[in-house]
């Protein structure tokens, strides 16, 4: 009698638990075959990655379908559960001391199902016809890569069975070769991942999608002629470009502007901008700013004898600190342009000319909470700026910004302070005069400032750095 009573409570307690089946949305007779794909378009509807406002109950549904695809695609667990329910199969598994399943992590469990090695749906041994090229698989297990996307990808969703997919193959792994570094070129097979290919209403094979690099977007079909120089325009004509076409006008404020990222020009003799161009504006966007300066810049082509298109120069200021030598190919640019990072932030402390653009950006104006060491001079004294390297290196832990003012570009700027060098603090309205010019006096009136002495000078107003016109 007790038996029968374990059994009725355990039914009892299953029917206000998890239906394991309506969870996976199938028939209660329904072959592994139909669990599989069902639990494989529940897995990625629930994927983090697509559920960016509500990760954390897409994790916990995720949780409840994985439990019951486990429990469903085990003949033993399967005949239990239908006999007594949740409840019951919970008793079986503390008889066999098996408690883990509340300690698994979200990604854990879904690698668990996902990664590794992948069961296929069709069992003819029919090889993935990417592998080992450059083109990208993308499948559930590794779809986190397309989520997360800062890049434009191009997928390829194909049947392995397709004659005409197999004869695109080769054109397709042309496109990954050639693209490399600028597009990402990947595929789909959609006998494999037939919940993918579901995802977006894939009607024949082969279809070449457009993922732009706006996670938000939704991927746009490819409609054109499928070859390689059509495929490829369309696709680079979706790349953002953060590339500043750069001349004798604007070169300066170019220089000027984030004086914290390095700056890399490009000289071509090319009328739009090249894709890898593109791509690596993209890819150090913050790291780096990229100039592009037509070879009909005489001035500036001249200024730093440029011979031959393209040439690549890394600036610090205006003053050329490293040319590329090497061949044009992605890899030696890609370690070229680290390499010049790099040897940027490990010039030391920089000094910089105060101008209009820096002001404007907050330097030794108002909101400016650091001392701003100003040197008013010539733009050809080059011993004033020596000497202000060397300070700038000597003071570099403190809240201290070095900079020479050009005294002919702005004189109502200097006007404004008494003496021709000075520590001021913009914040604070005042500032104090020093007296000398050479290394060592300027070095210790420097320290008794920052030390809190020094005699200060209040200003009424933070004086305004324009440029003076009177030349035009």
């Amino acid at each position: 009698m007790w038996k029968l009573l374990f059994f009725f409570s355990a039914y009892l307690l299953a029917q206000a638990e998890e239906n394991y089946y309506k969870l996976l949305n199938v028939n209660i007779d329904a072959n592994e075959q139909t669990i599989r794909r069902a639990f494989k378009k529940l897995g990625l509807k629930y994927h983090p990655d697509k559920n960016e406002d509500n990760k954390e109950e897409a994790e916990k549904m995720f949780m409840k379908i994985a439990n019951a695809y486990e429990v469903l695609m085990d003949s033993e667990k399967r005949a239990i559960y239908d006999k007594y329910g949740e409840a019951g199969l919970k008793k079986h598994q503390e008889q066999e001391s098996q408690k883990k399943e509340q300690q698994i992590r979200f990604g854990d469990r879904y690698n668990q199902f996902f990664g590794g090695k992948k069961q296929k749906l069709f069992d003819d041994n029919k090889p993935n016809p990417y592998e080992n090229t450059d083109v990208i698989t993308i499948d559930l297990a590794n779809i986190n890569k397309l989520f997360r996307r800062n890049e434009v990808w191009l997928i390829n969703f194909f049947s392995a069975h397709s004659q005409a997919c197999a004869e695109f193959k080769d054109l397709w792994i042309t496109m990954a070769v050639k693209l490399a570094g600028i597009i990402k070129i990947a595929a789909i097979d959609c006998e494999e991942e037939e919940e993918l290919c579901d995802e977006y209403s894939i009607k024949y094979f082969p279809s070449i999608m457009l993922f732009s690099d706006n996670t938000a977007e939704y991927p746009e079909l490819y409609k054109g002629e499928k070859t390689l120089q059509a495929m490829s325009d369309f696709a680079i004509n979706k790349m953002q470009s953060f590339v500043r076409l750069v001349n004798t006008r604007n070169f300066h404020e170019f220089i000027e502007v984030d004086p914290n990222v390095a700056k890399i020009l490009i000289f071509t003799d090319r009328k739009v901008t090249s894709p890898q161009l593109k791509a690596f504006s993209k890819e150090f966007k913050g790291k780096v700013n990229f100039g592009e300066i037509r070879s009909t810049e005489t001035e500036l082509v001249n200024k730093y004898n440029v011979n031959e298109f393209p040439t690549l120069i890394g600036l610090d200021e205006e003053s050329e600190v490293d040319k590329f030598k090497g061949e044009q190919k992605r890899e030696e640019i890609l370690n070229w342009i680290n390499g010049f990072i790099e040897k940027s932030k490990n010039h030391g402390s920089k000094i910089r000319e105060l101008s209009r653009n820096l002001y404007i950006t907050g330097k030794c104006s108002k909101s400016d909470k650091n001392y701003c060491f100003l040197w008013f001079i010539d733009r050809e004294n080059n011993d004033a700026k020596n000497i202000l390297k060397t300070l700038a290196n000597d003071f570099a832990n403190d809240q201290i910004d070095f900079y020479w003012v050009d005294k002919k570009r702005y004189p109502a700027f200097g006007l404004a302070f008494e003496g021709k060098i000075v520590a001021y603090r913009p914040k604070r309205k005042k500032y104090v005069q020093i007296d000398c010019e050479d290394y060592k006096c300027l070095h210790d009136k420097l320290s008794n400032i920052l030390s809190g002495g020094g005699d200060f000078i209040h200003l009424e107003f933070v004086p305004e750095l324009i440029e003076s016109r009177t030349e035009l």
